[in-house]
């Protein structure tokens, strides 16, 4: 792969809040990402995400979600846990109106950020013109889930792994192209 390809990754943040899913998928926020492939250093991406925001209103707790696209750095920040290459980005115009087309559902029973990422998952995957080599719903999912609770039980985030085991200059990524950790 040529450094200068753009990747559509998904990846999954430390959250906080109570487990709802069945299959335990918000355990973590999620979003895509798109970006340079691993390992460029200061390098930028965009991520593409339903966000839940928070307010105090004079003691009352407000809620709302909505859509967010956003400039980030692809270094590793306090809550991101894990990165999954998903596909090579194609028509990165077309992608954006894709996931922008996109709606919040906060009046759905349940609905969150990994409803939204399903949907638009299904989008895009279904569109086959944005993104290349993107696989079912459910291998994303299992891989993305399997592989942040990996890094966990290696001790990845807690510090408890043997100095030197990880370099934490990086986030763990795995190309689910190739079956293949890329960043340990």
């Amino acid at each position: 792969m040529n450094s200068s390809e753009t990747l559509l990754y998904i990846a999954l943040y430390a959250r906080s809040g109570a487990v709802t899913m069945r299959g335990e998928e918000d355990k973590y926020h999620w979003a895509f990402l798109v970006g340079p492939e691993p390992g460029e250093p200061g390098a930028t991406g965009t991520r593409y995400h339903a966000r839940r925001y928070f307010r105090n209103d004079d003691g009352r707790l407000l809620t709302w979600w909505a859509y967010e696209e956003c400039e980030i750095s692809m270094d590793p920040t306090e809550r991101i846990r894990v990165r999954v290459v998903i596909g090579k980005v194609e028509d990165m115009s077309r992608l954006q109106s894709l996931l922008r087309s996109i709606p919040v559902r906060p009046d759905d029973p349940g609905w969150n950020c990994v409803w939204w990422m399903r949907e638009a998952f299904e989008v895009v995957r279904t569109d086959g013109r944005a993104v290349s080599a993107m696989l079912d719903w459910q291998t994303v999912r299992n891989t993305a889930t399997w592989y942040a609770e990996l890094k966990t039980s290696e001790h990845r985030f807690d510090g408890q792994a043997e100095p030197g085991t990880f370099d934490s200059r990086r986030v763990p990524t795995w190309d689910l192209r190739v079956s293949h950790e890329t960043v340990a």
